[in-house]
């Protein structure tokens, strides 16, 4: 799958099977919030646990009963599944990442 002039196209074999055209930014309500629940502001210290056990340092930015975003401590990239612990947030348990920029992460409490 891959774009093509601005449309989705599905590939396989070599050959474009389909193309779909890409929502427009209205049409997929950008810059609205579509989350499942109120994200409340916090801070706090805490730490990611990588798969092979490797530790991040992190801070938490806001929080909510689905997940929460945090400020990375370096730019490493983030593994799609890991382990979050905010003591402050009452916060240790397995999360998955959403999206992730060079200092920031939102993660889905798995």
């Amino acid at each position: 799958m891959g774009w093509l002039n601005g449309k989705k196209a599905i590939v396989s074999t070599g050959r474009i099977e389909s193309v779909v055209r890409r929502p427009s930014a209205a049409e997929v309500g950008f810059g609205q919030n579509r989350r499942r629940s109120e994200r409340i502001e916090c801070s706090g210290v805490g730490e990611i646990v990588l798969p092979r056990g490797n530790r991040v340092k992190v801070s938490s930015i806001d929080i909510s009963e689905t997940g929460a975003r945090i400020r990375l401590s370096s730019g490493n990239r983030l593994p799609l599944k890991f382990h979050l612990i905010l003591p402050a947030q009452g916060v240790d348990e397995p999360v998955m990442l959403a999206w992730q920029s060079t200092f920031e992460a939102g993660v889905y409490f798995a």
